[in-house]
This record gives structure tokens, C-alpha cells and sequence, in this order.
């Protein structure tokens, strides 16, 4: 939003992280985009951000995905996964929200044969008779390995003793890591060593944004057991690709998750489609701001310790 009004992001990248703003703007279609035809008595609405690293998607999100209306005694997670991982923890009454730097493994950069979730990405993986099986996004020739297939990869080394819990995969496949498949020209599709390390810091930058955001809203709110978190919604292309059961088993999320989970897709979209068609929206969309406190994850007592424990996966 900042690009494209032009706005200075100097103060974006460094202390203390001030955006110029985060209001919701009704722009001439003309002032934003060059002359079309047909748009030229348009609007434009850009929607009200939360927080720096919070923005308009997630805000539209809360309000789509139904987070906005959880009861106080059965708070919920909204958990958006990519190269940045966009958390809240709360109820109607009030909620916190972080953003963790996950890194881009989720979305198949910097695996050394990823690729976006395209036709052809190796979207499912199993161990099955000694077999590895895999499924690809269109049933297409596999072209490589996305975000949720790697997950799925790793959890599938853990369920067969072929990793360890602090990541190191067995001496038969340490070297050239586990071959998922090979392309039409015959070349292998292969998780590494080096591509289950960033599996592990994307895992533990999430895992432990969840551990601290439940701390802080106790501190917040009324105090909270686990087993009163009620739904999960998991918001984004890959978290509508990721399995509860895998999430769970590679430790991204609490084993008491595994029912509660609820994939809600593209929020921010539905958001923006319900703004446009519900009048309400508005300012329903700046209640739900209201409601918020921010928690900086770089500053927190706790983060730090955290993810170097995250790091390591369940022992099953």
C-alpha cells in the first residue's frame, strides 16, 4: 500500500518501524492507476492496516474468516503462512497480533528444487512399503517440490526413523537427501539436508510467534487453558494445502491442534469481496482495530529462547 501510494517506506525497514499510514482511503481510480477504459468513474478502497507488519489483508481476514466474533471463553489463532507469518490470539473482547519473520521455505523458495505452488509442484508426499509417493498440484509431470509437499516430506522421514528429531537425516540419505520424484528430463526432486534446516527455522519462527502470543494475551485477558483455545483458522494458499495431521506431527503447531483446525483460504479476498457488498463492513473493519495490541517478536524477553527449542522436531 505504501508503493503504491507513494508514501516513503524509509522508516519500514528500520527503528521504530513507523508506517506513514494505515487508514482505510476511497481514491479516484485515475490517481492510483493509468487511464482504462471503462474504470474511469471508479473507485479505489484500500483497506485499514493493523499494525507495521500486520496489514489490510489481515485485517480483512479477522473479519472474513469469523476470528472477530470468537467467544472470550474460547479465544482463537489466525494464522496467515508465508515468507512473513501474520498471527492474532483473542476473542470479540480484544486480541494480540505479531508478525515473524518465517522465512521464504513456505512458499518453496530456498528449497534446492522448490517452486511455487504452479501445476507440477509436489504437493503431498507419503512413505508407503519403502516407497515414497507422491501427489502434484493438476496431477501434472512433477516439476518440483512447493511449500506443503516439503512439510509433508519431512514429516513422512520423521514417521519412518530416516530423521532425527533435531533434523539429521540418516547416513544413507545424507548426502544427496530424499528423492521425492524425478522431472520429464529425467533430473531428481530431491529435500536435502540443507532444505530441512530451513524447514526448521521457518517451523520455529511460527511456533514460537504462537507460544508468546498466548503468553501475552494471558497477561492481557482473563487467564486461558489450552484446552479452551477454540478454532485455528489457517488462512493463505498454503495453509488451505496443509494438512492438520502433518502441521502437527513436524511441531508447527501444538499436538491439541490437530481437530481444531480450520483452512479459511483466501481471506483477504473474501474480506475485500465483503466490503464491497456488506456496508456494515467499514466499520466493523475498524472495531476489530480498535481491539488490538501489538507484540514485537525482535524485543520479546522469551522469543529468542523459544525458537532455538522450536527448532528441534517432536519425538513420536
Amino acid at each position: 500500500l505504501h508503493l503504491l501510494r507513494g508514501y516513503s517506506c524509509e522508516w519500514l525497514g528500520q527503528a521504530p518501524f513507523a508506517p506513514v499510514s494505515l487508514e482505510a482511503e476511497c481514491l479516484p481510480f485515475d490517481s492510483l492507476f493509468a487511464q482504462t477504459e471503462g474504470c474511469g468513474d471508479s473507485l479505489v478502497y484500500l483497506l485499514p492496516g493493523i499494525s507495521t507488519f500486520v496489514g489490510a489483508d489481515i485485517t480483512a481476514g479477522l473479519y472474513s474468516s469469523g476470528f472477530w466474533q470468537a467467544d472470550s471463553h474460547h479465544p482463537a489463532f489466525f494464522i496467515d503462512l508465508g515468507t512473513n507469518g501474520e498471527l492474532a490470539f483473542g476473542s470479540r473482547d480484544g486480541y494480540v497480533t505479531t508478525s515473524t519473520a518465517a522465512g521464504p521455505a513456505f512458499e518453496g523458495a530456498r528449497l534446492s528444487c522448490g517452486v511455487p505452488g504452479i501445476p507440477g509442484a509436489i504437493c503431498k508426499v507419503s512413505y508407503l512399503y519403502h516407497r515414497v509417493r507422491i501427489q502434484t498440484i493438476g496431477r501434472k509431470k512433477p516439476c518440483g517440490v512447493c511449500g506443503t509437499g516439503a512439510m509433508e516430506a519431512a514429516a513422512a522421514l520423521l514417521s519412518e526413523g530416516m530423521m532425527d528429531a533435531d533434523g539429521l537425516l540418516a547416513p544413507q540419505i545424507f548426502e544427496k537427501g530424499m528423492m521425492l520424484a524425478k522431472r520429464e528430463d529425467g533430473s531428481g526432486i530431491f529435500l536435502t539436508q540443507a532444505d530441512i534446516r530451513e524447514i526448521q527455522m521457518a517451523k520455529a519462527a511460527i511456533r514460537a510467534g504462537i507460544e508468546i502470543l498466548y503468553k501475552r494475551y494471558q497477561e492481557m485477558a482473563a487467564p486461558v487453558g489450552r484446552e479452551q483455545v477454540g478454532r485455528i483458522y489457517l488462512a493463505g494458499g498454503f495453509g488451505y494445502g496443509l494438512s492438520p495431521e502433518t502441521a502437527v506431527s513436524i511441531g508447527l503447531f501444538p499436538a491439541e491442534w490437530k481437530e481444531r483446525v480450520v483452512p479459511v483460504g483466501n481471506t483477504s479476498l473474501k474480506g475485500a469481496v465483503e466490503f464491497l457488498t456488506d456496508r456494515r463492513c467499514a466499520g466493523e473493519l475498524e472495531e476489530i482495530r480498535g481491539k488490538n495490541r501489538s507484540v514485537r517478536l525482535e524485543s520479546d524477553a522469551d522469543f529468542q529462547e523459544i525458537y532455538v527449542r522450536e527448532m528441534r522436531f517432536p519425538r513420536w
